[in-house]
């Protein structure tokens, strides 16, 4: 992700995100809106840097993400996939259980099985992750 991230040293980060979400936040599911909640985490393997802004708007607490420095495109934290999820996830919140999990990626199989309730969302459609609890 690092080699990836390289391009970041040539642009303006900031604008560029502002631009990006002013173009794709319309592509938030509505079903997402409708039950949006003041507790809500978004845990991704994106880059922080690309989830912050979108958090800002939805009024959405900071992002568990993949920690990138904008200035190098450097990760300054492991990647955010997976088992490592998890990890993050009960390093910032011990108390909290997950009730509902929503994902499009099988590789979040370590979230679907630690959350109460979880949900693969295909195409718009939610089905429930069977290998949840």
């Amino acid at each position: 992700k690092s080699c990836f991230f390289m391009f970041l040293r040539d642009i303006d980060v900031d604008k560029e995100v502002v631009d990006f979400w002013d173009y794709n936040e319309k592509k938030i599911e509505q079903w997402y809106l409708d039950q949006q909640q003041d507790d809500d985490v978004i845990i991704s393997a994106s880059p922080d840097f690309l989830l912050n802004e979108i958090c800002r708007r939805l009024n959405i607490q900071k992002p568990v993400s993949t920690v990138v420095n904008t200035l190098t495109g450097q990760l300054e934290s492991e990647n955010c996939r997976g088992n490592e999820k998890v990890k993050r996830y009960l390093e910032l919140f011990p108390q909290e259980s997950i009730n509902e999990f929503y994902s499009d990626s099988l590789s979040d199989l370590p979230m679907a099985i630690y959350a109460k309730y979880a949900f693969r969302v295909y195409k718009g459609t939610i089905i429930q992750w069977k290998e949840g609890k």
